[in-house]
């Protein structure tokens, strides 16, 4: 798994990059930056061990 702090920088920096973007490639790029979110979150998930 990537460390968190690593994923957080260069979601920041990707975002940072789009001021001067089109609508579009905003949304492309949200779209990814949301995917790269919610894989990072589920991968943690499963580093929890199930209630018992």
């Amino acid at each position: 798994m990537t460390d968190a702090s690593e994923v957080i920088e260069r979601l920041r920096t990707e975002l940072d990059a789009m001021d001067d973007l089109p609508v579009a490639e905003h949304v492309q790029r949200l779209t990814r930056t949301l995917d790269t979110i919610v894989g990072e979150l589920d991968e943690l998930a499963r580093t929890i061990p199930p209630a018992r």
